[in-house]
């Protein structure tokens, strides 16, 4: 779509999985990604670059404290890990581990295709214009007109599903954490509300 620089889905809800290499049998919680990822969100590389990709179905890639866990002092890259007693996955990449206060928490990312390897129900899944279980996010192309962009990605679903009035919007991502709840559509708050009540009290008290 021209205005979208990167695009990737994510089920942006970290699971535990087992990674098992040797005698060493670790449980990581994981999260599922498409290839433009690591390209969309600046995560410092320890192992590997940013030329890595994670559209190969064999790849993994792991945050620093998995690699130590895994390895140890050893270097990573190239490894082979078996994933949840179903594939054997090559470390692609070390990363750096996400912030705290970052909304992206995991510590291995598994790449999409991984999982459509893996289990029919992900193919199903991404191509049902009735689910919506997965987060999507882009990166536009710089100077691109966003409300154009929302636009021309605003009846999307309703033009390949007849049943439906849903649409699609574009949400920047420095406003999810505090302005997260949504009716028709429409940002209507979320933690933000907490606050404004918390700075009034503190108003008050003062």
């Amino acid at each position: 779509t021209p205005g979208i620089r990167y695009v990737s889905p994510t089920d942006n809800n970290a699971e535990n999985v087992t990674l098992a290499h040797g005698d060493i049998r670790i449980e990581k919680s994981s999260n599922w990604v498409g290839e433009d990822f690591l390209k969309m969100f600046p995560f410092k590389f320890i192992e590997g670059s940013g030329e890595q990709r994670l559209d190969d179905a064999s790849s993994i890639v792991l945050t620093k404290s998995t690699a130590l866990a895994l390895f140890g002092d050893e270097k990573a890259l190239g490894k082979v890990i078996r994933f949840d007693n179903k594939a054997d996955l090559k470390v692609s990449a070390v990363i750096q581990d996400p912030p705290r206060n970052s909304t992206l928490q995991f510590e291995c990312l598994i790449p999409f295709n991984t999982a459509m390897a893996m289990d029919p129900k992900y193919n199903a899944a991404l191509s049902f214009w009735g689910n919506s279980s997965y987060h999507m996010y882009i990166e536009v192309e710089p100077n691109a007109d966003v409300s154009q962009l929302q636009s021309r990605l605003r009846d999307v679903v309703k033009a390949n599903k007849s049943d439906t009035e849903e649409e699609l919007m574009i949400f920047p991502l420095d406003r999810s954490r505090l302005y997260s709840e949504f009716v028709n559509g429409k940002s209507v708050g979320g933690a933000i509300t907490y606050v404004r009540i918390f700075m009034a009290t503190a108003v008050m008290i003062l």
